[in-house]
């Protein structure tokens, strides 16, 4: 196995996704691949895979192409009722009223089918949240209460995530050469071609604005997929790794950090435990009970045992106006989990 040092820092959560996604689109084209953060006093993100850094490039370019094409689900738009031209499987849009959901349905059907033909595409869909069809008929809901609380994509001018962020960023990834995209893994380049300079949102919320690099971002919005998004009847659906678990804005983030080779699945585990929600619940608390306080032991004791030597707790920082609120990851705190510190 290849051991491939990206770019990227422990306390971004941006890095994290970005080393999440690499290694679950390799995992995807056929090559075996794991992921860890190095032992060393600044940790850095590793590739650990069969596939060297050009093939990792080649697998990113290829993806990004085949999602950039004219047939591509990413492209597909609705084309009658209140969405129309909006993205066809996007999910915080416009509300459907009852009576034009069956059509609405007719169109998006087919162009899921089609996302689902590739394993990543179909669990990428569902983690951002299916179209709420549970909550049309509740008074005061609308189909953005369905979505992630990962898709940090604001609103104003009209926007959404799929045609507006993930569909510009697709297009300069599949625009690469394979050089650049290996320069980008690395952090030999750096470019932002949909950015607008220190204002930049490429990052999408998984870092404060900036210029970031391109591929390094979409890499990133792929590696939402291991956060599933959890329907809650007549109320907002929440995500994984985020906290408190009520209203639409969380206020903490969390992702476990491994210094050992983890595949992207018993990741993904990790992140939808118990164990890890008990965790954090008693970090939460300025004085937690006896009961959570022995829960949270046999947390650790858990995580421990699956490889997780710390977390990272990264503040969510709400911004922006009442009609387009934005949120933001802001630089993370390492909570050790095991007796081995990471990092200096």
């Amino acid at each position: 196995m290849n051991e491939t040092s990206m770019v990227g820092n422990l306390d971004s959560a941006l890095s994290h996704f970005s080393l999440v996604g690499l290694t679950a689109l390799v995992t995807q084209a056929g090559h075996r691949a794991c992921f860890a953060w190095s032992d060393d006093p600044v940790p850095r993100p590793v590739l650990h895979s069969e596939a060297t850094l050009e093939v990792a490039a080649e697998v990113v370019q290829e993806s990004a192409r085949r999602l950039a094409s004219k047939e591509s689900w990413l492209r597909r738009t609705v084309t009658q009722g209140p969405r129309q031209g909006t993205g066809l499987l996007t999910v915080r849009a416009k509300a459907i009223p009852a009576e034009a959901w069956v059509n609405f349905e007719k169109e998006r059907i087919p162009a899921l089918a089609m996302a689902q033909d590739h394993t990543l595409d179909g669990r990428f869909l569902s983690a951002l949240g299916e179209p709420a069809w549970w909550l049309v008929d509740v008074q005061g809901r609308s189909l953005d209460d369905g979505g992630s609380r990962w898709e940090m994509k604001t609103r104003n001018r009209g926007e959404e995530f799929l045609l507006n962020r993930l569909l510009p960023l697709t297009e300069a990834v599949a625009n690469r050469g394979i050089p650049e995209i290996m320069a980008s893994l690395s952090g030999a380049s750096s470019r932002d071609d949909p950015g607008r300079g220190p204002e930049s949102r490429t990052a999408t919320g998984l870092r404060t604005p900036g210029p970031t690099d391109s591929v390094g971002a979409w890499c990133a919005l792929w590696g939402l997929h291991v956060l599933p998004t959890v329907a809650r009847r007549g109320a907002v659906s929440q995500s994984a790794c985020v906290w408190p678990r009520r209203g639409v804005h969380p206020q903490m983030a969390v992702l476990p950090v491994y210094t050992s080779p983890v595949t992207v699945r018993r990741f993904a585990e990790a992140c939808s435990d118990r164990r890890l929600d008990d965790l954090v619940r008693a970090l939460g608390v300025a004085d937690p009970s006896s009961e959570m306080a022995v829960r949270s032991e046999v947390a650790r004791d858990w995580l421990q045992e699956q490889g997780v030597r710390a977390v990272m707790r990264f503040p969510i920082l709400k911004t922006g106006s009442a009609s387009a609120p934005e949120r933001q990851l802001l630089a993370g705190e390492t909570v050790v989990v095991s007796s081995q510190p990471v990092g200096p």
